[in-house]
């Protein structure tokens, strides 16, 4: 052991032979609980149905639902109560140029926000 400013030289540790990386794949875990296999198949199942009863969600919505109430904020249907909201969207505003300092600078303005109905069925 040599001896370098007073402190002993690090022992270097002897190479060891690099170890195959593992197959493209094997190394994320395999799982086959049956819950967890019907729960993603479920899950997939739906995510493709998704787009589409969004679709008719708002189809509904828009053109049967809030057009029969008439305006009238709140409405017994049968044996549920549908309440309808509107939520004002908010304009957007312009660039706007900053201090003579600041010359050529822009502060961005804000994008507009679109409005929409909120419907509520209990």
């Amino acid at each position: 052991m040599s001896r370098v400013a007073g402190r002993a030289a690090p022992k270097r540790a002897t190479p060891t032979k690099a170890e195959k990386a593992p197959a493209a794949g094997s190394n994320y875990p395999v799982i086959k609980a049956k819950p967890i296999v019907d729960a993603v198949e479920e899950y997939v199942r739906l995510k493709v149905d998704e787009k589409r009863v969004e679709s008719r969600l708002k189809e509904l919505k828009d053109q049967v639902i809030i057009p029969a109430l008439d305006g009238a904020p709140t409405a017994f249907v049968g044996n549920r109560i549908v309440s309808v909201t509107e939520n004002a969207g908010s304009p957007g505003t312009p660039n706007q140029t900053i201090t003579r300092e600041m010359i050529g600078q822009v502060i961005p303005g804000k994008k507009p926000r679109a409005g929409y109905t909120q419907l509520k069925v209990e």
